[in-house]
């Protein structure tokens, strides 16, 4: 897993997005206790939040796993400044 700063989690995944077809993009906080798994499968997206509130989101469109996406951050990594990403390619 490779140490990204806070800020550069949204436009990772942009970047991821506009390059892959099917990936699993994984953030986690230092102690690792804390996670958000953006998966995509062609023009569907899956985020899985675990860590203080355990859900999954399922068939959702890039804009509402944006917007979501942006929200779970703030709920899981609050006072985190860097942040674990993981990629994995289907």
């Amino acid at each position: 897993m490779k140490m990204i700063n806070y800020n550069q989690a949204k436009a990772t995944l942009q970047k991821q997005i506009k390059t892959h077809y099917a990936f699993t993009l994984t953030f986690t906080t230092y102690k690792r206790d804390r996670k958000i798994h953006i998966k995509k499968q062609g023009n569907d997206y899956q985020l899985i939040e675990e860590g203080y509130i355990h859900e999954t989101f399922d068939t959702l469109s890039e804009k509402e796993m944006m917007s979501l996406f942006k929200k779970k951050m703030k709920v899981e990594f609050p006072r985190s400044h860097k942040l674990y990403m993981g990629l994995t390619l289907h």
